[in-house]
C-alpha cells in the first residue's frame, strides 16, 4: 500500500481541469472527469467537433439489448462508448475506419497482459515505449488509426522476436 501512495501521489500531473482545477497524470483521467463531473462531451478524433451524449438506440436502433447504454456521436457521424453506468466515454468518438483499427489492436495486444505474459500496466508502458505514443495517451480507446494499426505491427514484431528467443 505504501508504494501505491508513493508512485500514485508524488506523480506529476500536467492536466488541470480548466473548471476545478483537479490535475491528472493523464489526458484520459482528465477526460473521464470532465465528462462525468462537468458533463464536457469528448471531442470527435475525425472532425475535432464537441460531440453529443445519446442513448444506444441512437447508435444501434437494432439493438434493444444496447438502448440502455450511453454514447457520443458527433454530426459528422463518429461515436464512442461510454464505460457502463456512466458518462465516462471509453476514448475518443471516431468513425468506422478508426473503430475497425482499434478493434484489430485489441486483438492483437489484450492477450499481452490478458494471458499474464504482463501486467497490464506494464503492457501499455512497452507499447508506449515501441511506439513512441507517450504513456499519458497510450490507450487504444484514444489512438487514430494509424497509430492503431502500429499496435498491430508492434505486436507482431514483439511475438515474432519471442519466438525466435524460444
Amino acid at each position: 500500500m505504501h508504494d501505491h501512495a508513493l508512485q500514485q501521489h508524488q506523480t506529476p500531473h500536467p492536466f488541470g481541469c480548466k473548471e476545478c482545477g483537479r490535475t491528472f497524470s493523464d489526458q484520459r483521467g482528465l477526460d473521464r472527469h470532465q465528462a462525468g463531473r462537468h458533463q464536457n462531451a469528448p471531442v470527435c478524433l475525425e472532425c475535432g467537433q464537441e460531440t453529443k451524449l445519446v442513448g444506444g438506440r441512437e447508435i444501434y436502433p437494432h439493438r434493444a439489448d444496447l438502448y440502455k447504454l450511453n454514447f457520443y456521436r458527433c454530426a459528422c457521424g463518429a461515436y464512442c462508448g461510454c464505460h457502463k453506468g456512466t458518462t465516462s466515454p471509453l476514448g475518443k468518438p471516431c468513425g468506422q475506419e478508426t473503430r475497425k483499427a482499434r478493434s484489430e489492436a485489441h486483438v492483437a495486444f489484450d492477450p499481452l497482459w490478458k494471458t499474464g505474459r504482463m501486467e497490464r500496466k506494464q503492457a501499455y508502458a512497452w507499447l508506449s515505449e515501441v511506439t513512441g505514443i507517450p504513456s499519458e495517451r497510450c490507450h487504444i480507446g484514444m489512438m487514430d488509426a494509424d497509430e492503431a494499426r502500429d499496435v498491430v505491427a508492434a505486436v507482431q514484431q514483439f511475438t515474432k522476436e519471442e519466438r525466435v528467443q524460444a
